[in-house]
């Protein structure tokens, strides 16, 4: 029998630390390129990154969603899959490269034509390495999965930053973007067991792609509303405007979005094994919202108190004017951290159409708010964009109780005695920090009042996990005993 929350606890265990080793890669490679660019560069890199990552969600047309949910699959199936998955990656790169000269044009841009022609080279690169990383989740080879992330943070980071030094400006940004894609094929290929047969059957990748099209529709509709922004912003109020609010945007959501993609990535091909048992589901769903929001939470408090000192530290200060914007989205990251956790259970149970719904819904109204404020309110500036993020989410939110109510039987007052608890530690941190902020210990600036307030943060949601919650570390960990089981069962 799988144990699904001790899986999730395993795979975040293994996930979570090759995530922060490769969060502290990124961190350190923002640091260093944000001291180098300018606003402008900044925002004109910004716009080929948000193209790509659009087309780079229908990378394998949902193939590997369907992979993970298939009950069956064989050899013969996942060379096929691959192979597909590969052209699609050529069309994809084909599809950027005939873009480039309308974005050009829409934002009067000449140096936009080259930057997206070469982005398009990491459409590829993706293609030829979903079917290899997919297989490595399904088969829950979380450690594996985490070294492969960890080493394309490494070959990004390191090449942003050697670029940035030499003066690439925005096309540091770019090409850190396509070595990612390089470096994880390679890793796959590496520590991955997949090697492709010189084999392709439409017939037999006919049901994948039935299933994946689905999934695709809702990661596509997902990265069109989470990239809207950037494009809205950069037409309506300039490239030197998006620059700020991508330095916002990153330093509010980024670390959340990397706890939501490793719980996500760890909970998906879980849930697909317990679809067939809605209270195992159901258990194994709670406690990784519980832990999302004792992650995501937390973080955000600290980042609402830490963003003037560490916007200061970026580049001597050019950027503290996105100081309010990471102040009101860090509390959008939390509740939109809320959203992301549901589409997971739709895609396991059989039914990524939810999952589309939700993401189109979500992109008619982000994207008509986003329009709004920067029209009709053009004096908030991005605090517009901020406000409308801040003020979806929770609508979302509560579409999604309704739905989940119907498909798995979860009532509202558990799922709100989970948010509580996950939710516990802030005002404690809030409260603190706001204490510390009044101290003398914090006259000063720069690193040493950041790390004082990091300090204070963590010891404050330790105490809590300690004394409140009465959880212990090694209880968020897998228990020893099962991680053989997990592993046999997994391969049987």
């Amino acid at each position: 029998m799988i144990d699904g929350q001790d899986q999730i606890k395993r795979g975040i265990f293994w996930l979570g630390s090759a995530t922060m080793a490769a969060r502290l890669l990124d961190v350190g490679a923002t640091v260093a390129v944000v001291g180098l660019l300018s606003t402008e560069q900044m925002g004109l890199g910004s716009l080929p990154l948000s193209a790509c990552a659009i087309l780079e969600s229908l990378s394998g047309i949902g193939i590997g969603s369907a992979l993970i949910q298939a009950k069956t699959l064989n050899r013969q199936e996942e060379s096929s899959l691959f192979w597909i998955t590969s052209g699609a990656g050529l069309v994809l790169g084909s599809i950027l490269i005939a873009l480039a000269p309308v974005l050009m044009f829409t934002y009067s841009e000449p140096r936009l034509l080259a930057l997206l022609a070469v982005s398009a080279l990491k459409l590829v690169l993706v293609g030829i390495s979903v079917v290899p990383l997919q297989l490595l989740s399904k088969s829950l080879q979380f450690r594996e999965i985490g070294a492969v992330q960890t080493l394309a943070s490494l070959g990004e980071g390191a090449t942003k930053i050697l670029l940035a030094f030499a003066g690439a400006g925005a096309w540091a940004l770019v090409l850190g973007n396509v070595a990612r894609g390089l470096v994880l094929l390679l890793a796959v290929l590496a520590l991955g067991r997949f090697r492709p047969l010189w084999h392709v059957s439409w017939s037999e990748a006919r049901r994948f792609v039935r299933f994946g099209a689905k999934v695709a529709g809702s990661g596509v509709l997902f990265h069109l509303y989470k990239n809207s922004d950037n494009f809205l912003v950069g037409k309506l109020l300039g490239l030197e405007v998006l620059g700020m609010y991508k330095v916002a945007f990153d330093v509010a959501m980024q670390a959340t979005d990397t706890i939501i993609n490793v719980v996500a990535r760890v909970g998906f091909p879980v849930y697909a094994r317990l679809a067939h048992d809605l209270a195992a589901l159901r258990a194994a769903f709670l406690g990784n919202t519980r832990s999302i929001f004792l992650m995501v939470a937390p973080l955000a408090a600290l980042l609402f108190f830490a963003a003037e000192p560490l916007l200061e530290l970026l580049g001597g200060g050019r950027w503290s004017g996105a100081v309010p914007a990471v102040r009101v989205l860090v509390w959008a990251a939390v509740l939109r951290a809320a959203t992301t956790t549901f589409p997971s259970v739709y895609m396991a149970l059989g039914k990524p159409s939810y999952a589309t719904i939700e993401s189109f819904i979500t992109l008619v109204l982000l994207v008509s708010g986003f329009w709004l404020g920067l029209t009709y309110f053009p004096e908030w500036g991005v605090l517009s964009v901020c406000y409308v993020w801040l003020s979806v989410c929770p609508l979302l939110l509560l579409g999604h109780l309704w739905v989940t109510r119907r498909l798995i039987e979860l009532r509202l007052g558990t799922y709100l005695r989970v948010l509580v608890a996950g939710l516990g530690p802030v005002p404690f941190i809030v409260l603190g920090l706001q204490l510390l902020a009044r101290s003398p210990l914090l006259a000063g600036g720069g690193a040493p009042r950041l790390l004082l307030l990091a300090a204070a943060a963590l010891a404050i949601h330790w105490a809590y996990l300690r004394w409140v919650l009465k959880v212990r570390l090694r209880e968020l960990l897998p228990k020893r005993g099962q991680r053989t089981a997990s592993i046999s069962t997994s391969s049987s």
